[in-house]
């Protein structure tokens, strides 16, 4: 009788006990389920980041002017290789693991602000399957929609990941073109809208003081140096230390200009004020402007810009030792890695390995075409 007491005892214990490992399997299986799903949830915090590419749209006549004067390429072929290098800066920022993780919501400005600059852009993205938006500036909302080429529409995107995976296509604040005279005023008004829209779509979960950390990249420079874009983003929107620590970043161009530019979120439209553009002295007058400001300024490395004849043939040169030799590293690991200006600063994360034969796919097939590049090169 005692063996058997001793025994319902002993069983009675391990029921218990069955029962507390099964309750806290479920608990850790929720935890799990809801740590899995969060991404796909009502926002709780706003995204903290916006990229922007300016682009001027691929128009034959208009785009790449400084190509056509050469001879090198006419105007149909100034216009591929505009449209080229556009796809490529849009599908490097799509295919980013490195922006993915800082949750980017991606913009696009196009000049001329028209409908007809609309429709381009629109096209562009069709043609890469890159879902898209296209808000209202006076309140963010939608005044169209498209996911892909069967032009499903797409509501305004309620959760991080819907959030971070459109483009917004957005019309060049003030109508007009990109010209060097009023270039600042375009700056100012893009930084100014994307907070805007920004504001309008979750702003009801964020601080009070939610000015989100813009990156300004154009369409140019293709090359996008990835890895310190993303750490540009954090640089710029550490709120836990004091304002002074958010910094702007800048990479700087080799003609003077600056190819990526991320502004932390407290940084005010005047760091476009009285910039000189189109200038040997454009970075230099944009890092006193942000200066001026009271915000410090980190350099990155050295971006490529592609405007002359000279630097398409560069670019055509890079990109064939690159593809030869199969290494991963993109075009400034073809400069020499003694020099300063090649080297990104210590706290950005080593670059991630390539696809060579997707890394700038557009413009190495737009080269071919246009003969810059030999078939068997």
């Amino acid at each position: 009788l005692a063996s058997t007491t001793y025994r319902d005892q002993q069983l009675s214990k391990l029921t218990e006990a069955s029962y507390y490992v099964s309750q806290y399997q479920q608990l850790f299986c929720n935890t799990l389920l809801y740590s899995m799903s969060a991404v796909d949830s009502p926002l709780s915090s706003p995204p903290k980041n916006a990229i922007v590419i300016v682009a001027k749209c691929p128009i034959a006549g208009k785009s790449k002017t400084r190509l056509a004067k050469t001879g090198l390429l006419n105007d149909d072929g100034c216009e591929t290789m505009a449209k080229a290098m556009l796809c490529d800066v849009i599908t490097s920022i799509d295919n980013s693991d490195e922006l993915r993780k800082v949750n980017v919501v991606k913009f696009i400005y196009h000049a001329p602000s028209t409908e007809e600059g609309r429709r381009i852009i629109e096209d562009i993205c069709t043609s890469l399957n890159a879902a898209f938006v296209s808000p209202s500036p006076e309140d963010g909302e939608d005044t169209d929609a498209s996911t892909n080429a069967s032009g499903i529409q797409q509501p305004v995107p309620s959760n991080i990941k819907d959030a971070c995976s459109l483009w917004n296509i957005c019309a060049m604040p003030d109508s007009g073109s990109l010209q060097s005279s009023d270039l600042g005023n375009k700056l100012a008004g893009i930084l100014e809208q994307t907070r805007t829209i920004l504001h309008s779509r979750y702003g009801d979960a964020a601080p009070s003081d939610f000015a989100p950390s813009v990156a300004f990249v154009g369409m140019d420079a293709p090359e996008l140096p990835l890895s310190e874009i993303s750490y540009a983003l954090e640089l710029a929107s550490r709120r836990e230390h004091h304002e002074c620590k958010r910094k702007a970043y800048l990479n700087p161009s080799h003609d003077g200009g600056y190819g990526m530019l991320c502004l932390p979120y407290h940084a005010k439209t005047a760091v476009f004020e009285g910039v000189r553009w189109s200038d040997p002295l454009t970075a230099v007058s944009q890092i006193k402007a942000v200066t001026d400001c009271g915000i410090d300024v980190e350099l990155g490395s050295l971006m490529r810009d592609i405007d002359e004849a000279e630097d398409l043939l560069e670019f055509a040169d890079r990109l064939s030792v690159l593809r030869r030799s199969g290494s991963e590293g993109g075009g400034d690991k073809v400069a020499d890695g003694d020099d300063v200006l090649s080297r990104p600063p210590r706290g950005v994360a080593p670059r991630q390995a390539l696809q060579i034969s997707s890394y700038c796919k557009h413009s190495w097939m737009a080269m071919k075409e246009l003969g810059i590049i030999d078939e068997d090169r």
